[in-house]
């Protein structure tokens, strides 16, 4: 599948990439440490009257961003409503994420599955990936090999790979070192490339101006890319 020096390049790189992330990782604890105990001591030194300003700033900006959540909320329902994907997918995302809407994860997962079932690809990988992962909800190998395989036979390259991974181990299928070398072999014709095992993670997905919503498509970015 892979020559051994490209191997080992691969290896290294991503190597030098988790020591970067990690001291990226420190300096930005550090800095958020000393901006912490600056606004604490800041805080120690204010009057009252300036307190209750301060207070009364901080529940206008919470008021302010829950009323940008809830109208955020509807537009990507309205977007849905009208057939787009991707819209479809954001969706579910907000409904994991912010409690505040009061949808629960099957509400999510309702989401999710529309946007991957009117033929969003990104949608079909991470649900396969969350679903093996068991992310958000219980972990089921049989759903995740369903949508993994629908993004492969589309061409999606991250489904392809991780869908040979699951073949490589054994998850779900019957082990075949050739099944897992063949879909990753076509991953890697599209540039990427993993080592037998590993796994991309999820991607991400952005609206994106589409004259067919139905298709939901959505911007690629350098994050498509990333490696673990």
């Amino acid at each position: 599948y892979m020559l051994d020096s490209r191997k080992k390049l691969e290896i290294k790189r991503r190597c030098e990439e988790r020591q970067r992330q990690s001291y990226e990782y420190w300096k930005e604890s550090i800095k958020s440490e000393t901006e912490r105990e600056a606004i604490l001591a800041a805080q120690d030194a204010e009057t009252p009257s300036q307190r209750e300003s301060r207070i009364k700033e901080e529940q206008r900006k919470q008021e302010e961003a829950r009323e940008l959540m809830f109208k955020q909320a509807d537009s990507y329902k309205e977007m849905s409503d009208q057939g787009n994907a991707a819209a479809s997918y954001l969706l579910g995302d907000m409904y994991m994420q912010y409690p505040q809407l009061n949808k629960t994860q099957e509400d999510a997962l309702e989401c999710y599955k529309l946007a991957a079932d009117r033929g969003l690809l990104e949608a079909q990988f991470n649900l396969g990936y969350m679903c093996s992962k068991g992310r958000g909800w219980a972990q089921d190998t049989s759903l995740a090999l369903e949508w993994y395989q629908k993004a492969a036979d589309n061409g999606f390259p991250q489904a392809q790979a991780n869908l040979g991974g699951m073949y490589f181990r054994g998850d779900g299928v019957n082990k075949s070192i050739n099944k897992a070398g063949e879909l990753y072999s076509k991953a890697a014709k599209q540039g990427f490339v993993k080592t037998f095992g590993e796994e991309f993670e999820l991607v991400p997905i952005q609206i994106a101006v589409d004259p067919n919503p139905m298709q939901g498509t959505t911007e690629k970015t350098a994050n498509n890319n990333t490696r673990t």
